[in-house]
């Protein structure tokens, strides 16, 4: 370093300094921007970089998105170089746990990405303002959730990688899919109860077009009918309250840890993954029985015929 600020002020050596300054800043431009593009590629993702999303890549390829490249969505529009350069930094972290083999399993257990990307990420390309609904019988309203801030993948958080293959990873497991109704009742209720103080509302008509068959296929008449001494929506109903104290019991303890959690310095300074999740808890605390009732329908029910609920 010396003996080129010792070229710049001789000047006959300094034309030649100037000379391969500018071809050291130009080697060193093209090196940066190669390696950049290189390491931004779906292919280096996948089969370099991530060979411990190798379950994820699977599904990736079988999702709708799978002409979209990776850092499409897994970084925020406009991203400059600088920042592409610090995130570089940050990613060395993650090769002695992929070298090894020590990465937590299941990664992104609970949909964290999910529940804190940004709509931003899915507006390069989407609009929130659409009316129409693909599933028949639905007909929900996309603006009205846009405009109180719960982004595009706090439902769609399965869209990318559909987990339509078998996972292979050793303790891997397959993640809640937050596009079913069970899911929608982490914030939506019947009785306006929803546990993370969400007050959607879950009647039928709010999501569901008046042809849609709102009587799930096995409520029958032998649904009401014991067999052996025990009804089959009795039994249920028993399953489905011992699996949701089970999966909140579990909750609990952990869920303010996750959402306060902070993401990695550097990822921090350069603004990538820094929202916290939307507060909401996973799908398997809640009830699918309350999704169309509420303890006031049992108890009348029950107490017409004599029967007790508890």
């Amino acid at each position: 370093m010396r003996n080129l600020f010792s070229a710049f002020k001789d000047p006959v050596r300094r034309p030649r300094a100037i000379v391969w300054t500018g071809v050291g800043l130009v080697v060193f431009v093209l090196i940066y921007g190669a390696s950049m593009a290189a390491t931004s590629t779906t292919w280096f993702c996948n089969n370099m970089c991530h060979n411990v999303h190798a379950d994820n890549a699977k599904q990736y390829f079988a999702g709708t998105h799978s002409e979209v490249s990776c850092i499409a969505c897994h970084y925020p529009p406009s991203f400059d170089p600088a920042r592409f350069a610090l995130d570089r930094v940050d990613k060395l972290l993650d090769i002695y746990p992929t070298v090894t083999g020590t990465f937590e399993m299941p990664l992104n257990k609970y949909s964290r990405i999910g529940l804190e990307m940004p709509q931003s990420q899915c507006t390069q390309c989407h609009s929130s303002h659409r009316r129409v609904s693909p599933t028949k019988g639905l007909k929900i309203d996309h603006e009205v959730h846009s405009t109180r801030e719960i982004n595009c993948t706090v439902c769609h958080n399965r869209v990318a990688h559909p987990e339509v293959f078998p996972l292979t990873l050793p303790g891997n497991a397959k993640h809640e899919d937050f596009m079913t109704m069970r899911a929608c009742f982490r914030c939506h209720s019947q009785d306006n109860t929803a546990r993370n103080g969400y007050t959607a509302p879950g009647t039928c008509p709010t999501c569901h077009t008046p042809d849609f068959p709102l009587k799930p296929a096995d409520h029958t008449a032998a649904w009401l009918t014991p067999v052996g001494g025990v009804s089959a929506h009795s039994k249920a109903a028993a399953d489905d309250s011992a699996a949701v104290t089970a999966a909140r019991t579990a909750w609990e303890p952990i869920a303010k840890a996750f959402v306060d959690e902070e993401p990695r310095i550097i990822m921090q300074l350069i603004d990538v993954d820094t929202e916290h999740p939307i507060d909401l808890p996973p799908v398997a605390t809640v009830s699918r029985c309350g999704e169309c009732h509420t303890q006031a329908f049992c108890d009348d029910c029950h107490a017409r015929n004599g029967v007790g609920t508890k």
